[in-house]
C-alpha cells in the first residue's frame, strides 16, 4: 500500500506544472499504454475543469502494435518517426517541466530517453524541473524526484487508478475510459466503468 503522503506529493507536482511530458518503456504493454492514456486524459480534464492551462505530450519510444494504436493522440510523438535523440540535445524535453514515466523506472527499457532522465533527476535541485515514476517493479534506476511504487500492484494502471481517485479527477469520457487490469497471463485494458460499479 502506497503512503497517501506519496500521493499528494505526485498530485502537487502534477497539479503545478503547466507542460507534462508522458512516456513509459518501450514495446509498451497493456498495462503502460493504459497508464499512460487514462494519466494524459485525467490530467487533461481536470485542468480543464480547474480553469488551468496544461499541455500534456505523450511520447511512445517504439512504434506500437496495432492492439493499442486507438489509444494514441493525435499529436503523440514516437522515436523513429517524429522524434530523436537529437530532440533531447536541442534541448526539446527541458520545455517540460514535468515528465512522467510509468510502469518502468529501468533506464535500460527506456531508450532514447533513459540517459536524458539521469541527467535530469542530477540537475533537478538547480534546474527545477521534475520527474515522477509511477511504477509497481521491484527494482529500477534512480530517474525519478518523486516515486510512487508499489510492488505489491498487479500493475501500474492499479497505482494510477488509485492516483486519480486521490486526486479527485473527473474520469474521461472519451477513448473507452482506459485504464488497466492485469492477470498472470496477459494485461489488457478495461473500461473505467467496471471499476466504479
Amino acid at each position: 500500500m502506497i503512503d497517501k503522503i506519496q500521493f499528494k506529493k505526485a498530485i502537487d507536482l502534477i497539479e503545478r506544472s503547466r507542460r507534462i511530458l508522458i512516456s513509459t518503456h518501450a514495446r509498451p504493454d497493456g498495462d503502460a499504454m493504459g497508464s499512460i492514456c487514462a494519466l494524459q486524459h485525467c490530467i487533461e480534464a481536470a485542468a480543464a475543469s480547474a480553469g488551468r492551462t496544461c499541455h500534456v505530450q505523450m511520447l511512445i519510444l517504439r512504434e506500437i502494435g496495432e492492439t493499442y494504436q486507438y489509444l494514441l493522440t493525435k499529436n503523440a510523438w514516437i522515436t523513429q518517426d517524429n522524434f530523436a535523440e537529437e530532440d533531447i540535445a536541442a534541448g526539446k524535453l527541458d520545455d517540460f517541466d514535468l515528465i512522467i514515466i510509468a510502469d518502468t523506472r529501468a533506464v535500460r527499457q527506456l531508450p532514447v530517453l533513459g540517459d536524458y532522465l539521469l541527467k535530469r533527476m542530477q540537475n533537478a535541485a538547480v534546474s527545477g524541473l521534475q520527474t515522477l515514476v509511477i511504477d509497481h517493479h521491484l527494482t529500477g534506476d534512480n530517474i525519478a524526484t518523486c516515486a510512487i511504487v508499489d510492488s505489491h500492484a498487479g500493475a501500474a494502471g492499479e497505482i494510477v487508478f488509485d492516483l486519480i481517485q486521490t486526486a479527485g479527477w473527473p474520469l474521461p469520457s472519451r477513448r473507452g475510459r482506459s485504464i488497466v487490469c492485469r492477470n498472470q497471463y496477459r494485461h489488457w485494458v478495461v473500461p473505467f466503468r467496471k471499476y466504479l460499479s
